[in-house]
């Protein structure tokens, strides 16, 4: 392990609050410039501090009122990376997000990166974790993401234009839509029609669930 991810190992210790964690925010990488959200002095630590209008708190009030909050901020992948490895290196980092998440619990993880939501989302089952998984673009100050930064803070519930299911939830969804693929393509076997259903989870945009479902 190099020092940076030494570095940004103990300043995540630092500010880490106790298990189960309420709101996990994940980001893509770390940045090559070795530069950190834990270390102050960071983009992102200064547009989340904007989203939450405390603009005029220090980098060290804000972090540990971050940490008092129950909220914790960790990357996909843990290393600073090539951008153009970065896509290979966040779908390989899904095994490791699933132990950190089994690991710390949340009841709600945040993508700061709408890139890394399917990678986020694969961690999450993985884990076995009933968090709901909401995605925002970056950076974090626009008007939906900062809607979303502030229901956080009150503890509100958070009203998105396509709210996340409980992957509790989607999981049972994969299941009878795979059960509903089978029965079909066997029927169509049978009759000697051509199904012409032959669609991945993704294309069928499993995940879009109605409203009523979380």
């Amino acid at each position: 392990m190099d020092k940076i991810t030494d570095k940004i190992k103990e300043a995540q210790a630092k500010y880490r609050p106790p298990n189960p964690i309420k709101v996990l925010f994940v980001g893509e990488s770390p940045p090559s410039n070795g530069k950190y959200f834990y270390f102050g002095c960071y983009s992102l630590l200064r547009q989340m501090r904007h989203a939450l209008e405390e603009d005029q708190s220090t980098d060290t009030f804000f972090l540990t009122n971050f940490m008092n909050r129950g909220w914790y901020f960790d990357d996909l992948v843990q290393s600073p990376v090539k951008q153009s490895e970065l896509r290979k290196a966040c779908q390989e980092a899904r095994n490791d997000l699933a132990s950190r998440v089994r690991r710390d619990r949340p009841s709600i993880i945040v993508c700061l990166l709408r890139g890394i939501r399917d990678d986020v989302e694969a961690a999450a089952l993985m884990a076995d974790s009933d968090a709901c998984v909401y995605a925002v673009s970056f950076p974090p100050q626009q008007p939906r993401a900062e809607t979303v930064m502030h229901q956080l803070s009150r503890g509100s519930p958070i009203t998105t234009a396509s709210p996340p299911a409980r992957l509790s939830d989607i999981a049972l969804s994969v299941a009878l839509l795979y059960l509903f693929c089978c029965k079909l393509c066997c029927s169509t076997r049978m009759t000697g029609q051509r199904s012409g259903i032959y669609a991945s989870c993704d294309e069928l945009t499993i995940l879009n669930l109605p409203p009523n479902i979380r």
